[in-house]
Parts: C-alpha cells; structure tokens; sequence
C-alpha cells in the first residue's frame, strides 16, 4: 500500500536521519550495550491502523511514532544504567540473544490491543516489542518512560530474582547484636514514626519536533478559559471551537441599533487570530458595544449571559475570581455534533 506524501516527507524528515531525537537516543543505548540495536518500522502497517486518529495531519502518525521510540530507547537506557540492577538485566538479555543466536537487538514496533503503550520482551525471537495504542496519543508522550522502565525492569524475573537472592545472601551473615532491655523508653522510641521520603518519579521534557502543531494539541483537554470584564468584555480560550460556539450565539442573537439606519448589531463581537500555529486558531473572543453609534450613554455589557453560557452550556468549571476576572478549566473533551 502506497503511503501518503505528507507521511513519507515525515519519515525522511523525522525518523531518517541520523540526528534525530529517537535515532540519537537508539545509538546511545547501543553504545551501552555494546550490540547493535535495529529498529524499522513498518510504516504502511502502522498507517492503516493508525490512520483514523491522524485525519488532520497523517505526518503526526510519524513523529508520535518516532516519540514512542525514544521514551522506550531512554527508558532502557535508565534500566541498563542502574548501579544496582541493570547489568544483571543486561546480562540476561545479552544471554538470551546468544542462546538464540541473535548478535543484534531488535526493538519490533506492533499495535496494543488496549489504549495504553507498552513494551515486552519476546522470548522466541530474543527481541523487545513496542505496542503503539489505539486512539489518540496524549501530549507528551515522554510520559510513557516510567511505564516502559517497569515493564523493561520486570521483562526479565530470573535475573531480579538473583539480585535480590544476592542480596539476602549478604545479610545473612550478618550478625545481630543482642537486644539491651526493653524500658518504657525505649519501647516508645521504637515504636515512634519516622517520616520516609519517597522519592517522585522524573518526568522528562518532550521534543518539539514530535508535538503536533497548536491547532492541533489546544484539540485535547485541558481547556483554559479567562474573562475579563472592563470598557469591553475579552475571552481568552485555549480551545478554540469554544470560542467560535460562543461568537456564533452572540451574533445570532445579538439585538440591532434601531435608532440608525442601517440597523448595526448592538454589540461587536470578534474573534482573533492566533499567532501561533498553522490552520485556523482562535484564542481570543472580543464584546464591545460600539459607543460611536450612540448620541447619549450606551447600554452596559452584562456579564451573567456569558457565564451561563460558559458554565452551564460549555461546562466549563470555575476555578477562581474576583471583581472583574473568571478563570475556568474543563477536563473532559469537547467535540462537535
């Protein structure tokens, strides 16, 4: 099957060459291993099962593909790097692909049957499995890393199993000193709790070459939304088909000047322009009553239409205000009829 040409100019531009971000973290973790490591797609098997989350831009299908790599190639890289596991781990991967007369490592890259990415060691074949999910990535999808590392660190039981028989090994000659009394003292101090700090997983920065643009990424939740009321009433959004709902309500039901001739609408409603991104991006939603076309004092602007709108219709949740400002999120997607 042929693949589209937005999507063979990616793989030439993002996937190919030699410094790009997965290719990079690839040599890197070869160099660790000291055994070559093979990774080659099959694009036209991955685009027409991917290709229904990827209508907008097929290119993208490429740089998340090539995101998924790289999360797995760094993952391994932490794996492979520990002082305390990894080169027992490495060890028995190394083993397992001499056994099967395998010099180099293969990293397959297959779909999930479930919506969340995962890896797997294959033991017939001596090689590592990438399963791509189904649905929409999310955005950053340097988040997978702690998955990875887990599923990575837990591919090979027997030999966690000997660095944890080692390591009870070495306590078992440990000799332990004869316990002084017990007082009341002492028994409170015991039994006294010691706060442990956990530590917190590190998250890791995404590559901008693998983000889809912002008309795009603003598409997926969170929703930002801000109002601020003063001479004009401003709506700052991050999802912009909400902003075009609201402009489209306004002008649909917004009165006209009966006292001119040529009947204007009351209010003037406008959307702007983003300066970011490709395709259409709005982010902001502007209502001013024109005061040019009134000779006494113009009508006031009311606020409570608008956040009925955006609340009870948008669904938008409150998150803080004061006087003259509203901060909304929404977490959930929003999608047209």
């Amino acid at each position: 099957m042929s693949l589209p040409l937005k999507v063979r100019l990616s793989i030439r531009q993002t996937w190919d060459p030699s410094d790009s971000p997965s290719q990079k973290a690839l040599k890197k973790l070869q160099e660790t291993l000291g055994r070559p490591i093979t990774c080659e797609p099959d694009w036209a098997v991955l685009h027409a099962s991917l290709s229904k989350s990827y209508t907008s831009d097929a290119a993208q299908l490429v740089a998340d593909t090539a995101a998924y790599i790289q999360s797995w190639a760094r993952a391994a890289q932490d794996v492979f790097d520990d002082p305390d596991a990894g080169e027992a781990l490495a060890n028995k991967m190394l083993e397992a692909m001499d056994e099967s007369g395998v010099n180099s490592l293969q990293l397959s890259v297959e779909m999930a049957s479930s919506n969340s990415p995962q890896t797997k060691w294959d033991t017939d074949r001596a090689r590592f499995v990438l399963l791509l999910p189904k649905g929409e990535p999310p955005h950053n999808l340097a988040a997978a890393v702690p998955s990875f590392r887990s599923q990575i660190m837990s591919a090979f039981d027997e030999a966690k199993t000997e660095v944890d028989a080692a390591d009870r090994d070495e306590w078992a000659d440990v000799s332990v000193p004869v316990a002084a009394p017990t007082t009341a003292a002492t028994t409170a101090a015991a039994t006294r709790t010691v706060p442990v700090r956990e530590e917190v997983e590190p998250s890791y920065l995404p590559d901008v070459n693998t983000l889809p643009r912002p008309d795009e990424l603003l598409l997926k939740p969170p929703y930002h939304l801000h109002i601020t009321q003063g001479s004009a009433i401003t709506i700052e959004c991050s999802h912009s088909p909400s902003l075009s709902f609201l402009e489209a309500y306004f002008k649909k039901w917004c009165r006209t000047n009966n006292h001119r001739t040529d009947r204007p609408p009351m209010v003037h409603v406008s959307l702007s322009q983003s300066p970011f991104g490709l395709g259409p991006l709005h982010d902001t939603l502007t209502l001013e009553i024109p005061r040019d076309h009134y000779s006494g004092l113009p009508p006031q602007l009311s606020m409570p239409i608008v956040l009925h709108l955006v609340e009870s219709v948008l669904g938008y949740r409150l998150v803080f205000s004061n006087a003259s400002s509203w901060q909304y999120r929404r977490d959930t997607p929003l999608k047209k009829m």
